[in-house]
C-alpha cells in the first residue's frame, strides 16, 4: 500500500481565518490537513485509505483527540500520536497514545505503516513539498526548522506587509540579506554581504533570464506581488540545481493548489514622494480556484514609480599624474611644469621622477564636483498564470507561467566642474593634508584653484526597458516508495537601454574643494573667473551623444529527479535515496551602437542661452535644489529628443562591441537522507555529492582585431555537501553543514571584446579562459523555537574563497589615439591592457549571525499581540581590495554589520509595524583602479499599518525612510566626501479586498 508523509507547512488563509474547518473543507483528507495545521503537527497517511471519504461533523473548539475521534471513528479509522506527528491508519485504536520518543515506533502497531515516508525527506530538493507555498510568519518559521539546511524564508503576506518599493527592498528584512540601494530604492541583493553576483539566483527552481547580460538576475524589475514565498539557503544540498558561494535565493510563484479554497484578492494604492510631490498609483489582483482534479491561479501587478533625487556627487581623487607626466609638445611640458612648480611652491613637496607612477599616483587632487537633481521614473508590471491537474495524490501536473516588463526613464540635469580636464592644471594650493594617510605616502589636496576647469551642463536621459517571460512545465508522480518529478523550462529576457547626453561646456578658472557633505566649485582669484551657476551664455555646444545596447538572454532547462523513501518497520529510522541529472543552455548576445550629433556648421558656436533653458525648479517637479542654495538653467531632455530625434532613433550596431556567450551545463547529483534517533534526541544526517560539465563558447570582436573570434572552453567539477541536524532536547536544535561551492565567471569577464576607458588610458579585455571561484565552507548554528511559534538562532560560518578573479595587466599598446568628446584629437597615449584572471590565492570570511523573532506575550501578558524580530550579522575577513597602490581595504561591497529589526503588534483589528534596516560602511568601488569609495553607513526607518475594516476590507499606510535618511559616499576617509545624496520620504496609502 502507497503511503506517505505530508508535511502541513500552509496556515488557513484569511480567507478561512475567519471560518471553521468544516466549512473550508469537504473531504475528510481536506479537513485533517486542516486540522494538523491548526495544530502545527505533520500527519501520515494512505491515500488510498482516505480517497472519497467526506468529513463529519466534530466539535470546535475542543481538544485534538475529541475532533480526531469524532472525524476518524465514523469511518472507522484510528489514530496515533507519534514524536513525528500524526498517524492515521485501520485497526484497533490504541488504549494510550504513543509517548513521543520513545525508541519503538507506532508503526509497529500496523503493517500497514511499514511503508510510511516523510515528504520532507523524500522529495525535499526534487521540487519541495507539495504545499509549501501559501505560508506565514509562523510557517517559515517552523520551514526554517524542517529543512535541512540552514535557510530562512519569507512568505507572501510577510513581503507585501513591509514597506517597499520592489522586490529587492522586500527581501531585506530575511536574516543575511543586504541591499544596495540607488537613489532611494533597493538595486541589488547581498546575501551576507558578498557581492550580488556571489548568489544564484532561480523562479519556480529554474533559472531566469533577465537581460543583465551577465549571470546576475536583476530583481529589482519584478514586483513583489508576483511572488508567493522566498527561500534563501545558506548552506548546500546536492539537490540544488547551481550553486552559489554566498547561497541561493529560490522565489516560488503561486499555484491553485497551494490554497484550500477559492480566492479573489485586489489591492489598489498611492504613493507620494516628498521630493518629487507627485503621486504613483499601483494596482494588484490574484484570483484562484480549483475544479476536483484541476485548479487554475492568475495573478497580476502594475506599479508606476516617480522619485526625485539631489545629489553633490564625483568629488574622487584623481593622480597628480595627470598633468606631471604632460609631454610631446610645449603646451603639454608647460602644464607638467606648472603642476609640479605650483605644488613645491604651496607644500614644499618636491617630485623626484615626474614618471614615477608610484610617486605621482599619490598625490591626488579633486576630479570632480558636480550637482545634480534628477527623476526617476519606473513602470513594472507581471502577471503569472498556473494551471496544475492532480490525480488523487499520485500524480500532480504543474504549468507556470510569468511574463512582464520593467520600463524605466532617468532624467538627470547636472552641472559639474571637471578639475582633471586635459587642458588644465594646478593655479594655487589653498589647503592639502599629509596626515590621515601618512601610512599609505598619501597626499590630498584639498582646496585647490585650477587654470582651465571645463565647466559641464549635462542634460542626461537613461532609458532601461526589459521585457521577459518564463515557463516551466512539472510533472511529480508519487509510486510506492518512489517520487518522480521531471520538468521542462525556458525563460528569456531582452533589454534595450538608451543613453543620451547634451553637453555644453566653458573652460575658465575656478575653484574645487571639500566642504562638510561631499564638494563645491566656486570662482577663484583669477579675475576671469566666473560663477558657472550663473554664465549660461557662457556654456558652448559641444555633442550630443547616444549610446544603445541591446541585450538578449535565453535560457532551456530540462531534468529529472528520482527519490526512493523507506521507513525500516522495526525501528524509526528513514532513509531517503536521491538522484538526478539537468540539463541547461544558456545564450548571451549583446550589440551595442553609439552615435554623435553636432548642430550645423551655421550653428556651431551655438551657447546655452540660445536654446530654451529652464532653472531646475522648473525642469523637475519639487521645485528648487534641496542640497544647496543654487540654481542653474539648462536644455530639458524632452526639448532636445525633440530636436535631435523627434520620431525617435534606433542606431545601427559596432561591430566591434559584438559580443556573444553560449554556454551548456549538464549535472548530475547523488544524495542520501537519514533520519534516526540516537539516545532518545532525533538527528538527520543529509550526504551529497553533484558534478558539473560545462562547455562554454565566447564569440565576439576586439579593437585591434578583424572579424569575429571565436573560442569553446570546458571544464568539469565536483561538489560534495554535508547537513547534520540534532534536536537536544524539545525545540533545541544544532545544526551543522560543510560544502563546496562555486560562482562562475562573470559573462562580460569571459566574453571576446575589448571596453576602452579613456580617462585611465587602458582596455579591458573579455577573458574567456576564465574558470569558477569556488569556496569550502561550513557552518556551525543552534536553534532554540518557542512554542508560541518564535525562534532564538545563532549560527557561526565560514567560507574560504579560492580562483578569486582579479583585474591583471597583460600588456601595452603604444601610441592610441585618444580622441574628445566633441571629436577632435586629444592625441597620442600609450595604453595599458587588462584582463581578468583566476589568481593563486586564497581568502577567508567568518561570521556570526544572530536571529531572534520574539512573541513577546509569551512573557509577558500585557505585550500579547506584541512582537520583537532582529537579525545581525558580524563578517571578518582576510581579503583586501583590488587597489593598485595596494591600500588597504576590505573587498568590494563586503559590509562588516548588517542589522534588520522590527516591531510588530497584531490584534483582530489592526496591525502596526516599525522596521529599521542599518548596514555599515563597505568599498562601493575603486576609483581609477587605486583610490577605495567606501559607501558610508546607512540605516532608515519604515513604518505601516493595516485596518481590517472587515473579514473584506483592509486599509494599508506605509511610509518609506522617515528618518530621512541620506546616500553618502568617502575617499578613504570621512574626511574627504564623495557623494551626498538625498531622496526624501515616501508614503503610500491602499485598500485590499479579499473575498
Amino acid at each position: 500500500m502507497r503511503i506517505f508523509w505530508i508535511l502541513v507547512l500552509l496556515f488557513s488563509s484569511p480567507i478561512l481565518a475567519n471560518s471553521d474547518i468544516n466549512k473550508s473543507a469537504n473531504t475528510l483528507e481536506q479537513t485533517l490537513l486542516a486540522l494538523a495545521e491548526q495544530h502545527d503537527l505533520s500527519i501520515a497517511y494512505s491515500a488510498k485509505l482516505l480517497s472519497g471519504l467526506k468529513a463529519a461533523e466534530f466539535p470546535q473548539g475542543t481538544d485534538l483527540h475529541t475532533q480526531l475521534k469524532a472525524l476518524l471513528i465514523p469511518h472507522e479509522l484510528v489514530y496515533a500520536l507519534t514524536s513525528e506527528g500524526i498517524v492515521i491508519y485501520q485497526g484497533a485504536l490504541p488504549e494510550k497514545d504513543v509517548p513521543a520518543r520513545t525508541a519503538e515506533s507506532t508503526v509497529q502497531t500496523n503493517n500497514d505503516i511499514e511503508n510510511v515516508t516523510v515528504v520532507e525527506q523524500r522529495i525535499r530538493g526534487i521540487y519541495g513539498a507539495r504545499n509549501r507555498s501559501l505560508l506565514n510568519s509562523q510557517d517559515t518559521t517552523r520551514l526554517k526548522r524542517e529543512l535541512i539546511e540552514f535557510s530562512d524564508s519569507l512568505s507572501r503576506g510577510d513581503l507585501n506587509s513591509f514597506p517597499q518599493q520592489n522586490l529587492v527592498e522586500g527581501l531585506q528584512v530575511i536574516p543575511g540579506i543586504a541591499i544596495e540601494r540607488e537613489k532611494g530604492i533597493g538595486q541589488r541583493v547581498n546575501l551576507r554581504s558578498l557581492p550580488n553576483q556571489f548568489t544564484n539566483v532561480s523562479i519556480n527552481n529554474l533559472a531566469t533570464a533577465s537581460g543583465t547580460g551577465d549571470r546576475e538576475v536583476d530583481l529589482s524589475i519584478f514586483t513583489s506581488e508576483i511572488v508567493q514565498t522566498v527561500s534563501v539557503k545558506k548552506s548546500s544540498i546536492a539537490a540544488d540545481p547551481e550553486s552559489g558561494i554566498a547561497g541561493n535565493v529560490q522565489i516560488t510563484t503561486g499555484r491553485p493548489f497551494d490554497y484550500l479554497a477559492p480566492q479573489v484578492l485586489a489591492h489598489v494604492e498611492v504613493a507620494h514622494n516628498s521630493l518629487a510631490d507627485n503621486i504613483d498609483p499601483k494596482f494588484s489582483f490574484l484570483a484562484t480556484k480549483t475544479w476536483d482534479d484541476w485548479g487554475g491561479l492568475f495573478s497580476f501587478a502594475n506599479s508606476t514609480r516617480s522619485n526625485r533625487t539631489d545629489s553633490t556627487s564625483g568629488v574622487e581623487f584623481r593622480p597628480l599624474t595627470r598633468w606631471l607626466q604632460k609631454s610631446g609638445s610645449d603646451s603639454s611640458q608647460a602644464q607638467s611644469d606648472k603642476a609640479a612648480e605650483v605644488l613645491l611652491r604651496d607644500t614644499g613637496i618636491s617630485i623626484a621622477d615626474r614618471f614615477d607612477t608610484n610617486e605621482t599616483d599619490r598625490i591626488v587632487f579633486i576630479n570632480k564636483v558636480a550637482d545634480s537633481a534628477s527623476l526617476n521614473t519606473q513602470q513594472r508590471w507581471g502577471a503569472i498564470g498556473s494551471l496544475q491537474y492532480k490525480q488523487d495524490e499520485y500524480f500532480l501536473l504543474t504549468f507556470d507561467a510569468m511574463t512582464g516588463a520593467y520600463h524605466a526613464i532617468d532624467d538627470v540635469y547636472q552641472i559639474a566642474a571637471y578639475s582633471g580636464a586635459s587642458h588644465s592644471t594646478l593655479d594655487t594650493i589653498y589647503a592639502f593634508d599629509t596626515n590621515t594617510f601618512s601610512n599609505d605616502n598619501l597626499v590630498v589636496l584639498s582646496d585647490v584653484s585650477f587654470t582651465e576647469t571645463q565647466h559641464e551642463i549635462l542634460s542626461l536621459q537613461d532609458k532601461n526597458d526589459v521585457e521577459y517571460a518564463h515557463y516551466n512545465l512539472a510533472a511529480d508522480w508519487l509510486l510506492d516508495e518512489w517520487n518522480i518529478v521531471a520538468g521542462l523550462g525556458y525563460s528569456t529576457a531582452t533589454r534595450f537601454e538608451d543613453n543620451a547626453n547634451l553637453k555644453h561646456v566653458y573652460y575658465g578658472p575656478s575653484r574645487s574643494r571639500f566642504n562638510d557633505s561631499a564638494g563645491e566649485n566656486l570662482p577663484s582669484n583669477n579675475v576671469a573667473s566666473k560663477n558657472m551657476y550663473q554664465s549660461p551664455a557662457d556654456f558652448q555646444f559641444e555633442s550630443y551623444a547616444i549610446s544603445q545596447q541591446h541585450v538578449k538572454d535565453n535560457n532551456y532547462i530540462a531534468s529529472i529527479d528520482a527519490a526512493y523513501s523507506h521507513l525500516l518497520s522495526a525501528s524509526s529510522r528513514t532513509l531517503t535515496l536521491q538522484f538526478g541529472t539537468r540539463f541547461s543552455r544558456n545564450k548571451t548576445q549583446s550589440n551595442t551602437g553609439s552615435a554623435l550629433f553636432d548642430w550645423p556648421e551655421s550653428e556651431a558656436s551655438r551657447s546655452l542661452a540660445d536654446s530654451p533653458i529652464f532653472s531646475i525648479s522648473d525642469l523637475l517637479p519639487g521645485g528648487a535644489f534641496s542640497l544647496k542654495a543654487v540654481d542653474w538653467m539648462q536644455v530639458s531632455n524632452t526639448e532636445i529628443a525633440q530636436i535631435f530625434r523627434p520620431h525617435g532613433l534606433r542606431l545601427p550596431y559596432d561591430n566591434d562591441a559584438f559580443y556573444q556567450v553560449e554556454e551548456q551545463v549538464l549535472s548530475t547529483y547523488l544524495m542520501a537522507n537519514w533520519m534516526s534517533e540516537w539516545a532518545l534526541m532525533p538527528y538527520r544526517v543529509n550526504l551529497g555529492v553533484r558534478h558539473y560539465d560545462t562547455s562554454t563558447t565566447s564569440s565576439g570582436s576586439k579593437l585591434n582585431n578583424d572579424g569575429l573570434q571565436s573560442k569553446k572552453t570546458t571544464y568539469g567539477e565536483l561538489l560534495p555537501s554535508f547537513n547534520f541536524s540534532l534536536e537536544f532536547v524539545d525545540n533545541l536544535l544544532l545544526r551543522l553543514s560543510a560544502s563546496q561551492a562555486f560562482t562562475r565567471p562573470s559573462l562580460e569577464d569571459i566574453a571576446y571584446r575589448r571596453m576602452e576607458s579613456a580617462s585611465e588610458y587602458k582596455y579591458r579585455d573579455g577573458n574567456p579562459d576564465l574558470r569558477p571561484m569556488f569556496a569550502s565552507q561550513w557552518e556551525l548554528g543552534v536553534e532554540y523555537y518557542l512554542d508560541s511559534g518564535g525562534l532564538v538562532a545563532t549560527s557561526l560560518f565560514q567560507k574560504r574563497i579560492s580562483g578569486l578573479i582579479r583585474e591583471h595587466l597583460t600588456g601595452i599598446e603604444y601610441q592610441v589615439k585618444k580622441y574628445n568628446a566633441n571629436g577632435t584629437l586629444d592625441g597620442y597615449y600609450d595604453y595599458e591592457v587588462y584582463q581578468k584572471v583566476n589568481i593563486d590565492r586564497a581568502y577567508t570570511i567568518s561570521g556570526l549571525e544572530l536571529i531572534g523573532k520574539l512573541p513577546l506575550g509569551q512573557w509577558w501578558s500585557d505585550l500579547k499581540g506584541l512582537q520583537f524580530n532582529a537579525t545581525f550579522t558580524l563578517l571578518d575577513n582576510s581579503l583586501q581590495a583590488e587597489s593598485d597602490l595596494k591600500l588597504a581595504a576590505p573587498p568590494i561591497g563586503l559590509a562588516k554589520n548588517n542589522l534588520d529589526a522590527s516591531l510588530i503588534y497584531t490584534t483582530e483589528q489592526y496591525d502596526l509595524l516599525l522596521s529599521y534596516n542599518y548596514r555599515s560602511n563597505y568599498v562601493e568601488y575603486i576609483g581609477y583602479d587605486m583610490y577605495p569609495v567606501y559607501r558610508d553607513s546607512y540605516g532608515q526607518l519604515d513604518i505601516a499599518a493595516t485596518f481590517r475594516l472587515n473579514d473584506v476590507i483592509r486599509l494599508n499606510i506605509k511610509g518609506i525612510n522617515m528618518t530621512d535618511s541620506v546616500e553618502s559616499s568617502y575617499n578613504l576617509s570621512p574626511l574627504f566626501p564623495n557623494k551626498y545624496q538625498a531622496a526624501g520620504r515616501r508614503m503610500s496609502m491602499g485598500i485590499t479586498l479579499l473575498w
